[in-house]
């Protein structure tokens, strides 16, 4: 456009200085900023203001001039999330000397961010790339303004960047062979990604499956596919454009779509009629996909009970440990985070694990969060810090509940983000359940840091979760639909219909209470809520389905019977997730859950696979039901609004039928989108509570 001045990142996000301009030229170069800004990039606001340069030297022309980072206090610019190559780079490994083969080539529109940063601004000394020193050949793209890598913080070639290595090999060519050996033979491989360390196995091999499943020691938790393209994801599994459009994303996360018949082996996610599908976000994982030619089922790696691997030390001793060969490189890690998942849910993309591709994306709400800190729940961690009005959510966590692996990590993403982001909180939420460990962590880093705690009811934080991603201020009704959750009723909540604001809630209805013989034991094993749901209808213990008396047998059903009649250690909840347990045992689907709802996600492939059968049956009947409930109080409260989550808003055929009969009904249906259904979105509902509060209640 001709215009002088300077761009820099500071300590409020982006500074653009133009020199001598007019009012028109000004709002006209604003307007080129939006339409023109790359595909990857987000503004959220842009101010404008205009000052006197009486006697300021001017510069001759445009450029972009050193960051500059704020002390004390102050705001800090955002970070982006991690970003798969693009198509320029994947030309450029084939035809650029300096970068031909050469797998960890990127730009400024791809390749690593937030994995790599240690502190803001976003600049190459403060990444994992300060020890690798610019070329002249980098150094003269990194400082031309024509070209695509101008300012590229993590630039590399061949001649100055990290390199691969493959017990000692540094060859790209021999590792890929081997690789591919590897995999071609039915073995597996430990290779290193973004976030952490992956291990691969050939998808249409029960052999190498088998071996995956027994190094994991994941009998039927289903496995993830890498597969080289759009044309390669066709031949296993259905796309609509919405997931098509996700799968291609710059994102890249693992993308739930429906399986063909083509074949591939059940045992990659068995009783689903579902497959997570994903492409290569890597310049590695492209080459090696070209050359085996083939799926790859994928999965992270880990110690039992711990996070993802990403130090490269861990890495070695897991390899050694298992006897898998190891491809690694050698840029640093810094902030470990696994694959995102989506799935297209009543017609739109959502996120169930918000992980690389969206972390650290900000979630802007309509309330004040600055300065607040929460910290989750337990069954799927999370927590999330709060930044004038945007809430930054952390990456997967895990279930807190696996042991002290995911309590160190929650720890580790703490204190790096916190550090990230020159965050210290004034006021800590957590969970009402004083025995989840999240809250217990959060009391502990209020009391070290001497800060007021603040608790928050379970169900309500679900809800309100939703409100702020939609922005929804007043009362809406919220179905909160889930596995448990502490009820300030003294009882176990799970399928909870509320009238609430983000101040404050009411309870208007609930499902059915059922014992849960055994405690927590009966989530792990269905069967024990197949007799309780069997008792609670008025049955008959003898007249229980065969699948369930062989799977038990009458001894352990007679004494489930009698903890229930005694009340002994059979607390009562009214969680759906307990429902759907019960119903999957009794269809003869699921006696014991080897993963987090695999009863309810095996429930919901046989209903899709036998339209006439009870899984079926029970999905549309439960819809109807709460059809039924929510129009009825919409009517009775004036309310017209309802916010759909919990952990069963994961079942597409369920939320479908749901949403389009309250729809039907003149109710506005909100289902979340940026954020998980599940508890990872517990953290940021929290925050949404805490800012709302009139007064607050601090302990």
């Amino acid at each position: 456009m001709g215009l002088h001045g300077t761009v820099s990142n500071d300590s409020q996000g982006v500074t653009i200085r133009l020199y001598g301009v007019t009012d028109a030229e000004c709002s006209a170069f604003v307007d080129a900023m939006r339409r023109q800004r790359p595909v990857i990039s987000r503004i959220d606001n842009v101010e404008v203001n205009i000052v006197d340069v009486s006697g300021v030297d001017l510069p001759d022309g445009f450029c972009i001039i050193a960051s500059e980072c704020g002390g004390g206090d102050d705001g800090v610019t955002d970070v982006s999330p991690d970003i798969a190559i693009c198509a320029e780079c994947l030309a450029d490994m084939g035809s650029q000397p300096r970068r031909k083969d050469y797998p960890l080539t990127n730009c400024t529109h791809c390749g690593p961010r937030f994995t790599i940063t240690r502190s803001l601004p976003y600049d190459r000394p403060v990444t994992s790339m300060d020890e690798f020193e610019m070329c002249p050949d980098c150094r003269s793209e990194y400082t031309d303004q024509a070209d695509r890598r101008f300012h590229a913080q993590p630039i590399a070639c061949r001649m100055c960047g990290p390199v691969y290595m493959m017990d000692g090999d540094t060859d790209i060519g021999s590792i890929l062979r081997r690789s591919a050996d590897v995999l071609s033979a039915g073995g597996v491989l430990m290779v290193k990604g973004l976030g952490g360390y992956n291990i691969l196995a050939d998808a249409t091999s029960e052999h190498a499956l088998a071996e995956l499943r027994r190094l994991k020691n994941r009998p039927r938790k289903p496995f993830a596919v890498m597969v080289r393209d759009q044309q390669m994801a066709s031949r296993f599994v259905d796309m609509s454009e919405a997931e098509r459009e996700s799968l291609v994303s710059w994102r890249a996360p693992i993308v739930v779509c429906r399986r063909t018949s083509e074949y591939l082996p059940d045992m990659l996610a068995p009783g689903l009629k579902t497959l997570g599908v994903m492409l290569p976000y890597m310049g590695f994982q492209h080459m090696l996909m070209r050359m085996v030619d083939r799926p790859l089922a994928v999965t992270s790696a880990n110690f039992p009970g711990m996070p993802i691997i990403a130090d490269d030390e861990e890495a070695r001793r897991y390899a050694d440990m298992v006897d898998v060969p190891l491809v690694s490189y050698n840029r640093k890690i810094y902030n470990r985070v696994d694959d995102s998942v989506v799935r297209v849910i009543d017609g739109e993309p959502r996120i169930l694990r918000r992980a690389r591709g969206f972390v650290p994306d900000p979630l802007r709400v309509a309330v004040e969060v600055d300065g607040m800190m929460a910290l989750g729940a337990d069954v799927t961690g999370g927590w999330a810090l709060g930044r004038g009005s945007d809430i930054i959510a952390s990456q997967y966590i895990g279930s807190l509940a696996s042991g002290e692996g995911a309590e160190m990590f929650l720890r580790e993403s703490i204190d790096k983000m916190s550090a990230l982001y020159r965050f210290s909180p004034k006021v800590i939420a957590v969970d009402a359940h004083r025995g989840y460990a999240s809250t217990r962590i959060g009391r502990e880093i209020a009391a070290q840091l001497r800060r007021p705690v603040v608790e928050v009811w379970h169900h309500h934080a679900h809800a309100a979760a939703v409100m702020a991603e939609y922005g929804l201020g007043g009362e809406v009704l919220a179905l909160v639909l889930d596995g448990t959750g502490a009820g300030p009723d003294g009882t176990v909540w799970g399928s909870e219909l509320l009238r609430c604001s983000l101040s404050g809630f009411t309870r208007l209805d609930h499902g059915p209470y059922l014992h849960m013989p055994g405690g927590d034991v009966a989530a792990r094993e269905p069967w024990r809520m197949a007799v309780a749901l069997w008792r609670y209808l008025g049955r008959q213990m003898d007249t229980l389905p065969e699948p369930v008396r062989h799977y038990a047998g009458e001894s352990r059903i007679a004494m489930l019977n009698m903890m229930m009649e005694k009340g002994i250690n059979s607390p009562m909840s009214c969680g759906a997730g307990r429902l759907w347990d019960a119903v999957a045992a009794l269809a003869g689907l699921c006696m014991e859950n080897s993963y987090e709802a695999e009863a309810p996600i095996v429930l919901e492939g046989a209903a899709e696979s036998d339209p006439s059968g009870v899984a079926h049956c029970f999905h549309e009947e439960y819809a109807k039901r709460w059809i039924d409930r929510v129009t009825g109080w919409s009517r009775r409260t004036g309310l017209n609004r309802v916010v759909l989550t919990g952990g069963v808003m994961q079942n597409d055929l369920f939320v479908t039928r749901l949403a389009t009969g309250l729809r039907a009904a003149g109710v506005d249906v909100y289902v979340p989108r940026k954020i998980p259904p599940g508890d990872a979105s517990i953290a940021v509902g929290q925050l949404a509570v805490v800012a709302s509060m009139n007064g607050l209640i601090m302990t």
